[in-house]
Formats: structure tokens, sequence, C-alpha cells
């Protein structure tokens, strides 16, 4: 198998694992984050509701991340699919916590009660007033998300559980080198080794100048 052609084909099943599990958790961490924040203070079913969501996140936390993820893997069998349904649920709660702090923010602005001067019901508020000034801190952490679950998918990967072989995949290709490196075959693995560290270097970097320019007090 030649190493060249596999470390450049990996990325596209690595990146289409990363941007889907991703996108899926952005969108209901942001949901999620919105309805447990909005009603944090309500009273009586939307208050209930606002906490059970806190506490099944951090039941979800409570768990080291890879070994939750290896045993959701292995629950369902290693693939594709599996690895994106995984990286997604584990995600879910770290885009939550990050918008539900940015609506206890928005809540309070003058606008909101305005709006709800204006007649609107608290539901419509949550999700056409506050979910759209709440939602930057979470989309400057997709960046930094998705380099993550390239890590993640990488680790899953190297212990078997992730993209099944012979699928050029980083991680896999990991462990297939790593023993060749004893008798000097050192590239087998170094390369993938060095394109999945410059991948999520620059998603973290980018991560880091997207939240630079969302961020208006950074961009004075």
């Amino acid at each position: 198998m030649d190493i060249f052609s596999r470390t450049i084909s990996a990325p596209r099943i690595d990146l289409l694992i990363a941007l889907v599990s991703s996108l899926i958790a952005f969108a209901a961490g942001v949901v999620l984050g919105v309805i447990s924040g909005y009603f944090a203070s309500s009273r009586g079913v939307a208050r209930f509701i606002s906490e059970g969501i806190m506490r099944c996140a951090d039941i979800l936390q409570a768990f080291p991340v890879f070994i939750f993820a290896l045993a959701l893997v292995g629950f369902r069998g290693p693939g594709t699919g599996n690895v994106i349904t995984a990286l997604a649920f584990l995600n879910i709660p770290y885009f939550l916590r990050v918008t539900r702090g940015a609506v206890f923010q928005v809540r309070e602005q003058p606008f909101i009660e305005a709006a709800r001067c204006a007649g609107n019901s608290e539901l419509r508020i949550a999700f056409v007033h506050v979910m759209p000034n709440s939602a930057g801190p979470a989309l400057a952490n997709i960046s930094p998300g998705i380099g993550f679950a390239i890590l993640l998918t990488s680790a899953l990967s190297f212990v078997g559980a992730g993209v099944p072989k012979p699928t050029p995949e980083w991680g896999s290709m990991i462990s297939i080198g790593a023993p060749n490196m004893i008798t000097g075959q050192w590239w087998t693995a170094f390369f993938p080794g060095v394109f999945l560290g410059l991948t999520v270097l620059g998603y973290a970097l980018c991560g880091d100048g997207l939240r630079d320019y969302i961020d208006p007090m950074k961009r004075r």
C-alpha cells in the first residue's frame, strides 16, 4: 500500500466524519442550549425541562470522552456512520453549555423586553430573538470541534474501533505503521501523524481567528 496516496486520500473520510458530526452537534446543542438557558428561571414544566437537559449533559460529561466514544462505537460496531453518531452525541453537551452561557446574557437585553411587550410568546422570543444572538460563541467553536472530532476519529481507528481497515484513515495508518518503526521503516507512521497534527492545529487556529472576528470587542 502506497503511503503517500493513502495519506492524501485519508482526509476525505476524516473530514466527512468530522464535518457531519460537528454540524449535527452544533445544531442540536444550540437548540438545547437556548431551551435550557432561556427557561432556566421559568416555573413549571419549562423549568423542569431546562433542568432535565442540564442533568443529562452532566451525565454525558461525567465519563471520559474517549472511553465513552469507544463504548458507543463498540456497542453499534465499527463503521463510518456509527463513528459520526457517537461523535455527534458526545459533542452536543459542549455546544449546549457554550450557547447556554450566551443566552443568559442575551435574555437580559432591552430588546428582549421590547419583544415581550410587543406580544410575542416566550417560545417565539427564545428561537426568533434570543437564538440568533446567542449562536456566535457556538459558531466560533465549530472549527476547534472539527479538529477534536478528527483527532478522536483517528484515536478510535488506531485501536480498531473506528473506520474499518483497509479504508485510508490517518489513525489506522498510524496503527499499521507503528510496529514497522522498530525495523527502521519510520515513514509509514510518521507522515500520517504529521498530517493529522497539522490538520488539527489548523482548525484550532481557524477557530481562534473566527472567535476574534465575531467578538466586536476584539476587533477594535
